[in-house]
């Protein structure tokens, strides 16, 4: 929750890192000397949302994981 937010038009993200595991990484282990695999994950996502915030009122944005139409995000 955002507290004492003034007035106005936003646009609210949410971001998330990768979470799907799309393959593996080979890596050489430095404390056990031995070759590993690493996974390898998505790239990060993000929703975006406008809201207006109206004077002495309150606005609520909901966003679901795993949404039809994420967002690559950028600058991140």
């Amino acid at each position: 929750m955002l507290n004492n937010v003034p007035p106005g038009q936003y646009e609210i993200v949410a971001w998330h890192e990768g979470w799907r595991v799309i393959g593996e990484s080979p890596m050489f282990d430095v404390m056990t000397q031995t070759r590993v695999k690493r996974p390898v994950f998505s790239d990060a996502v993000s929703w975006s949302k406008s809201v207006t915030v109206a004077q002495g009122s309150t606005a609520e944005v909901h966003f679901t994981l795993g949404e039809k139409t994420p967002q690559m995000a950028q600058g991140h």
